[in-house]
């Protein structure tokens, strides 16, 4: 494995080396994640406003992306990571930002809109473009509504 990544490293252009190790970085800690078992942490929604909240726990993992189509194969436009190397300098180039709980995108907010099979719909709500349609799909089992 040791040499294949040396190999890559001086035959690959930077930006290539750059998606290796991004491609690394999705894997690795999608599979923490993926195997925390009843450790999660999960976002919830509120009954009475529709709002999504979700609290940072270093004891409960979490880690999802929000898309852009009801799709895991579609753009993604924002991350929600415990994980800092998945967060700081936004490495997935995600259009709406990376964050570690929702209030960091403090004073934007996501509320529910509806359902569809396996996904949520979510409006992503900037207090800069207060009009601006922007919806943000995430896999509905991430997520929880609140009692």
């Amino acid at each position: 494995m040791k040499l294949i990544l040396i190999y890559s490293m001086l035959i690959l252009p930077g930006w290539a080396f750059s998606q290796v190790k991004l491609d690394s970085l999705d894997k690795a800690n999608s599979a923490t994640v993926k195997y925390s078992y009843g450790h999660r942490n999960i976002p919830r929604i509120s009954y009475s406003d529709s709002s999504i909240t979700l609290y940072s726990d270093i004891r409960s993992d979490h880690r999802f992306f929000g898309y852009e189509k009801p799709d895991v194969s579609s753009k993604r436009l924002i991350l929600f990571s415990i994980f800092t190397n998945d967060v700081e300098n936004n490495p997935f180039n995600c259009t709406y930002g990376a964050f570690y709980e929702t209030s960091g995108m403090n004073p934007k907010q996501l509320r529910y809109v509806s359902r569809s099979k396996n996904f949520i719909k979510t409006r992503f709500i900037d207090p800069q473009q207060p009009s601006a349609q922007i919806y943000i799909f995430f896999e509905a089992k991430w997520f929880r509504w609140e009692k």
